[in-house]
């Protein structure tokens, strides 16, 4: 059983989905492409999500994104949910698309966790030695660039959506300026962002060569099979983190109020479950909120 997590509005996180073992069910593809646009569009406006970059490789992707209305659960049900259905319609197959761990959310704690973050999701592709630089993706990807000027628009898939259905005709998405970075212009944030990323790349093609380590490239990437599964094995039972930060006293203090939150909501739940009236559960708490009307404290 996963630890509760809390939810409170205006936190930006790392978001990460993978796909089952590791299969490429999300090469990337015209209408893969699409697809991914579409649902990650509706599902932000449906939730009040702010996006702030994304890269969408062929066996997981990358979201960084402020939960602004403290609905990040719901957000990653319905992206999750919509995005499994339409893949599942589109390579015509009818088993799980997700690795049945649980996604991924890191609390971005400071200004330069957020940049680090929004740096990784960009030169993820280049990371994994699929291209030579972060451009030559074929699948979804943000670059510095696209923040607060590209619009990203994507029609209705023909597959699983039904034309007199809930979901739009067509859906926009335009990337936001991370709160974290608000005191930053634009002009002086993308010149940021395009420094580290530029130096990142320098740096893996710089390793990837001294370890004779080949680039598979964006022909290859689009010749594989969406079925294909990936070689590279990650550590089992490896950390899971909740926060990213860099300030070793910040990240302490993050870390005692997670916990404090786990131990206060377990208190309340054992209470709760015994029958007790008037539980109060720690702010934060989420479903139960939401499904059963419980009381919760102060925002801290």
């Amino acid at each position: 059983m996963s630890l509760p997590r809390p939810i409170h509005p205006g936190i930006t996180y790392l978001l990460t989905r993978r796909c089952l073992l590791r299969t490429h069910l999300l090469r990337p593809s015209e209408e893969l492409n699409q697809i991914f646009l579409f649902c990650l569009a509706v599902a932000a406006e449906k939730f009040g999500v702010e996006i702030h970059a994304f890269c969408v490789l062929s066996n997981h992707y990358h979201i960084v994104a402020t939960d602004a209305l403290g609905q990040l659960p719901a957000f990653m049900h319905w992206l999750n949910a919509h995005l499994a259905k339409t893949v599942n319609s589109l390579l015509g197959r009818t088993e799980a698309v997700w690795s049945q761990s649980h996604y991924s959310a890191v609390r971005l704690a400071q200004a330069e966790d957020v940049l680090d973050k929004m740096v990784y999701v960009y030169a993820n592709p280049v990371k994994a030695h699929l291209v030579r630089q972060a451009e030559d993706w074929p699948g979804m990807i943000s670059l510095p660039e696209d923040l607060d000027a590209t619009v990203f628009s994507a029609d209705r898939p023909v597959i699983f959506f039904r034309k007199t259905g809930p979901v739009p005709s067509t859906a926009a998405l335009r990337l936001t300026v991370p709160p974290a970075l608000a005191h930053l212009t634009l002009e002086e944030l993308i010149e940021q962002l395009r420094s580290r990323l530029d130096q990142r790349q320098q740096e893996i093609r710089h390793a990837a060569r001294n370890a004779r380590q080949p680039v598979l490239g964006r022909r290859a990437v689009l010749d594989q099979s969406p079925f294909t599964v990936s070689t590279h094995q990650e550590p089992r039972r490896g950390l899971n983190p909740r926060v990213a930060c860099k300030n070793p006293e910040r990240r302490s203090e993050l870390l005692q109020q997670f916990r404090e939150f786990v131990r206060s909501y377990r208190e309340a739940w054992t209470a709760f479950c015994h029958g007790v009236e008037n539980v109060l559960f720690p702010s934060g708490t989420y479903l139960l909120r939401l499904r059963q009307g419980v009381a919760c404290g102060p925002a801290p």
